[in-house]
């Protein structure tokens, strides 16, 4: 038998769970595998199961389902136990090669510590899609908690070195950064494009469905779960400016109780105010696929303001949709690498600070930069001493709180429309992004992954690893800081 063990936290719908799609398949007949071992904290459900097995074939398929595997601040056992349930299930994970996804995102940092303590006789990928570091501080009091309360500490088992380990990222501009920071090769690894076509009966279903849902105005979808970081505020002003006729129509919605408040607000506050939207469309039993959405949508709009993969910009292009989009900090490597290009695009959305109240969104910034300073290490606290965001000129949409923005869009759309599109003129066009290149389909996806897997590393972090974390890890803190949506709630 030869064994690949697939380790998420969950299977739930989103972007990992789309690379584990697209990519699986091909990994498992590129590299012999006949055995897939699927190993997460909670059951998937069974339609996704019965659909993954079949895609599978004649790869046999294994589920585990160990609830210490998931995210910690789900799980509600003793430390201790955690431990013994995660050990005792090792021997299984690495009989064979063990694909671990995202531990670096640091949701159970009791998984990662075991992991990065594995011998030299394990084979370990550690396909890395997020850090703690970026944008994830209320994790540092949990992991303080659990035992690893140092920078260094945590950044080697996030990042562990050894013959066993190998480390895959999404992003070009993050693998380049992380290779010369720790010494170990990390190899940038975009994610895998199966571009999935809809027929035509499947094209008219999702044209009825949408013409539906949006009472038959033009569509722009935003295919996305309901987090925070999606900004789904800033694609609502955009389309106001933009084109004011059209209808916001998301994809998902909340999927943890983290994110069940800000989305709430914005949908009542949408509802109250009868802005365009329409909310999580594939919750609704008789909705198409999303795939047969994107196609049949007048066009697709990203906003999010932590992209670590650029998967809207993917299915965007595959689809052929105009394009309305934010680019984050550090995606545009990752975009150009895998081919994409565009016309027109935007970093910063700028808007009047008289669109808001100021002093008070003030406030709210500065009281939450207080309670935010508890979350850091101590090195970083020094840096929520000062909110040097708002002024009186013009200020980011995406610095504001969602308070804030709420009150950006509850001013007249005529009285934004003008200077808006003024201050922001020439990127809020849409373009239509080019077909990303053949070279990244599945097959040739899961041969570069093989080939980099077959490169030996190094057996140790360079030598100013440990000493250089804090400097490394800082500039993260600071575009943290800059940008409330992405702070905890509470």
């Amino acid at each position: 038998m030869k064994q690949l063990c697939v380790w998420h936290y969950h299977f739930r719908p989103g972007g990992v769970r789309s690379v584990i799609e697209a990519g699986l398949p091909a990994l498992a007949a590129a590299g012999g595998f006949d055995t897939a071992l699927m190993a997460a904290g909670e059951a998937a459900d069974d339609a996704w199961r019965e659909w993954m097995e079949s895609r599978l074939y004649p790869c046999r398929v294994r589920w585990l389902v160990e609830p210490a595997f998931g995210y910690w601040s789900e799980q509600d056992g003793a430390v201790e136990e955690a431990v013994t349930r995660i050990r005792g299930q090792l021997p299984a994970l690495t009989s064979g090669v063990l694909w671990a996804h995202n531990l670096s995102v640091g949701r159970n940092w009791l998984m990662a510590r075991e992991v990065s303590a594995l011998p030299e006789s394990a084979a370990v990928w550690l396909h890395h899609h997020d850090w703690w570091w970026d944008g994830r501080w209320e994790r540092w009091p949990e992991l303080e908690g659990l035992g690893m309360g140092s920078l260094e500490c945590a950044a080697a088992c996030s990042l562990p070195a050894g013959p066993q380990f190998r480390h895959f990222s999404v992003n070009a501009a993050e693998a380049r950064r992380l290779t010369e920071w720790s010494g170990l090769p990390v190899h940038f690894l975009p994610n895998p494009f199966v571009p999935q076509d809809a027929g035509p009966r499947e094209m008219d279903a999702a044209r009825e469905f949408l013409r539906s849902a949006a009472a038959g105005s033009p569509v722009w979808l935003y295919p996305c779960r309901a987090l925070r970081r999606k900004n789904i505020a800033e694609a609502l002003l955009v389309l106001r400016w933009v084109l004011p006729e059209a209808m916001l129509v998301t994809t998902g919605g909340a999927s943890s109780g983290a994110e069940r408040a800000a989305w709430e607000s914005l949908c009542l506050a949408a509802q109250q105010h009868a802005w365009p939207l329409v909310p999580e469309v594939c919750r609704r039993g008789d909705a198409p696929p999303v795939n047969a959405l994107l196609a049949a949508a007048d066009g697709v709009i990203a906003t999010s303001l932590k992209e670590g993969f650029g998967l809207v910009w993917q299915e965007a292009a595959a689809a052929a949709r105009p394009l309305l989009a934010r680019v984050p900090a550090g995606l545009e490597e990752t975009l150009a690498a895998c081919g994409i290009s565009w016309r027109a695009a935007w970093d910063a959305l700028w808007i009047d600070p008289e669109w808001f109240d100021a002093e008070a969104e003030s406030g709210r910034r500065l009281r939450k930069l207080e309670s935010l300073a508890a979350l850091l290490p101590e090195p970083f606290r020094w840096l929520t001493r000062k909110d040097p965001l708002l002024s009186s000129g013009p200020v980011d949409f995406g610095s504001l709180t969602l308070a804030g923005q709420l009150e950006v869009l509850s001013q007249p759309s005529g009285s934004t429309r003008r200077r808006g599109m003024e201050w922001n003129a020439g990127l809020l066009h849409p373009a239509v992004p080019v077909r990303p290149r053949d070279g990244h389909s599945a097959a040739s996806w899961a041969a570069a992954l093989l080939r980099m897997a077959g490169t030996r590393p190094p057996g140790a972090h360079g030598s100013d690893f440990a000493e250089s974390a804090e400097r490394f890890i800082e500039p993260a803190v600071r575009q943290w800081l800059r940008q409330p949506l992405l702070w905890p709630e509470g």
